[in-house]
């Protein structure tokens, strides 16, 4: 069976912004398709993993930005 869903399609489902119409459709589809459904579980496995990402900025940006901090004159009222 091939599915005529898109990206954004799959983002609405996954993240629960999908229509009830849509919803039912990607669930039929999942329920025939064992390729679409074995996509769909790697979509929502790396939607989980993004919820648990930590964005640090790298020792060389830290310093970037302390340096142009120092050189600043700040005026306090």
């Amino acid at each position: 069976m091939t599915s005529n869903f898109t990206t954004y399609d799959v983002l609405k489902y996954i993240y629960n912004e999908a229509s009830s119409k849509l919803r039912s459709q990607i669930k039929m589809v999942r329920n025939r398709d064992n390729s679409f459904n074995e996509e769909m579980l790697k979509s929502e496995s790396l939607s989980l993993k993004l919820d648990y990402l930590r964005f640090q900025p790298s020792i060389r940006s830290i310093g970037k930005i302390l340096a142009v901090s120092k050189k600043q004159k700040f005026e306090s009222n």
